[in-house]
């Protein structure tokens, strides 16, 4: 993960003259083009803070009385990378904890202190969206198990899935109807038809090469959205030939980029585990 986003953050951080003048410029002014720009501009201003925060990928800790911008600056969709690399920096204690007779308790007092601090923190911070990891994690146990551990694990995801509705909101039924229809789609493949052919799709060479460089293209995306629009600004062609010609630029160039970061990715896994077998 982390070669491919601190050469994307490099990038990004040479090249904010750039983004401000795409978004300044772009004639399609909506609130959220607004807002990166007020995000942008905050990477500038206050550039050194910015920078270290969002090297060591912490950019979601920054609490919103200091800095609401903090997590979406340099590398704007980083913000939900910092929020994943949170888990994997508690990963551990929660393995240790779930392995004792008296973890389970600690690990209910830190889902509720988590919660209650996300009062004062963004989206990008781990206690805004833990409901979504537990969810993940309990539907990943409930595959592997069998019997009574798989049900009592899905039983869990059930119950964070709830939370992810009474924390976050009714928007959140979407994402969550795609996660049970994958689960169903899992399940019983070989037994219900649309599962089998739900399954037929997904599994498709094309949809695995997508997803294997999904990483990789969510953190390249805005690149080609920034640069495109930094050229075409000045081109002074109509609002639909502008967006025709943007969205080219932004697939072609998603798709270009994406590959060379995913190569880059698959070095920093080699690396990584190379390392970590070096350390047992």
């Amino acid at each position: 993960m982390f070669p491919a986003y601190l050469v994307i953050l490099l990038i990004s951080a040479a090249l904010l003259p750039i983004f401000s003048d795409s978004m300044r410029n772009i004639p399609f002014q909506s609130g959220r083009n607004i807002a990166r720009l007020e995000q942008i501009e905050a990477a500038q201003s206050w550039f050194s803070m910015h920078l270290a925060v969002h090297l060591p990928l912490l950019q979601g800790l920054v609490p919103n009385a200091i800095d609401p911008t903090a997590p979406f600056t340099i590398v704007g969709q980083a913000w939900s990378i910092s929020l994943e690399w949170q888990f994997y920096l508690v990963a551990p204690l929660v393995v240790a904890l779930a392995g004792k007779k008296w973890g389970l308790p600690i690990l209910a007092v830190i889902v509720a202190v988590l919660w209650w601090s996300a009062n004062f923190m963004s989206i990008a911070y781990l206690g805004a969206k833990q409901f979504q990891f537990i969810v993940g994690i309990a539907s990943c146990i409930g595959f592997v198990s069998h019997g009574g551990g798989r049900y009592r694990a899905f039983g869990v995801a059930i119950l964070a899935a709830f939370g992810c509705l009474v924390s976050q909101g009714w928007l959140q039924l979407l994402p969550l109807t795609i996660w049970l229809g994958c689960m169903v789609t899992v399940l019983s493949w070989r037994d219900w038809w649309p599962a089998s052919m739900a399954a037929k799709v997904l599994s498709h060479p094309v949809l695995k090469w997508i997803g294997d460089r999904s990483y990789s293209t969510y953190l390249v995306h805005m690149l080609p959205i920034y640069l495109g629009a930094f050229a075409l600004n000045a081109t002074g062609i109509a609002d639909g030939s502008y967006a025709a010609a943007l969205l080219v630029i932004v697939v072609v160039g998603t798709v270009l980029l994406s590959m060379a970061s995913f190569r880059l990715e698959k070095w920093g896994i080699t690396a990584g585990r190379s390392i970590a077998r070096k350390l047992s």
